[in-house]
């Protein structure tokens, strides 16, 4: 059996696409290879290969490409990696479009996640946060008052003023090719995303000012 037909596709809309992968195209090497192919195709602009989960997610703009001349490409990509021998047709007959079985799956996923070194990680670093903003309060309290800087007078506040700034251009960011693309050129089409900017923006740009 080919590659193409191992493939199992689980999701399919006018500008997205997700796939099931055997194994054997989820090492380091064929991974590598098929999400670097994957970004040269036109109007895609963003691929998620999930190595573990053997899971690949495709976006596109539909006004640039549609989901068959993606399925094409991508079928033709597959198999000049199996040409190149990135992909072992042997290997692929065994493998699975199914991910593999987790033999801990009985355990509660709870006491998994309390356990992994991630969580801890993230409960010191949220610890230490804590303890610095203590320690400039503390500071501000005795490094002049009212004439200490702002961040020092209130560090909660000018912290979540930060993060409030990072989200909006971080949101900015994130949609900037769908802005450039598809609501541009549209924005009938696209009226409610534009309204949802137009007000977003009004009540950041009002917060801002109208904080003092």
């Amino acid at each position: 059996m080919s590659i193409q037909k191992q493939i199992l596709l689980r999701y399919h809309s006018a500008n997205h696409l997700r796939f099931q992968l055997p194994a054997v195209i989820c090492s380091s090497g064929a991974a590598d290879a098929l999400e670097g192919e994957l970004h040269r195709i036109e109007g895609v602009y963003r691929v998620v290969l999930y190595r573990r989960q053997c899971k690949l997610s495709i976006r596109f703009f539909d006004t640039v490409t549609d989901a068959p001349r993606v399925l094409r490409q991508m079928h033709q990509i597959l198999g000049e990696l199996v040409e190149e021998g990135l992909i072992r047709q042997q290997s692929a007959r065994s493998g699975s479009a199914k991910p593999p079985r987790n033999k801990a799956r009985r355990q509660p996923p709870q006491g998994r996640f309390r356990r992994s070194r991630f969580t801890d990680w993230v409960r010191g670093k949220v610890e230490e946060g804590k303890e610095t903003l203590a320690a400039l309060k503390i500071l501000a309290k005795k490094g002049g008052g009212k004439n200490a800087p702002a961040f020092l007078q209130n560090p909660e506040k000018s912290a979540f003023e930060f993060a409030n700034d990072v989200l909006v251009f971080y949101l900015i960011k994130s949609h900037w090719q769908r802005i450039l693309h598809e609501w541009l050129p549209n924005p009938i089409r696209h009226r409610y995303e534009w309204l949802a900017v137009i007000s977003m923006t009004y009540l950041w740009v009002r917060w801002r000012h109208g904080k003092d």
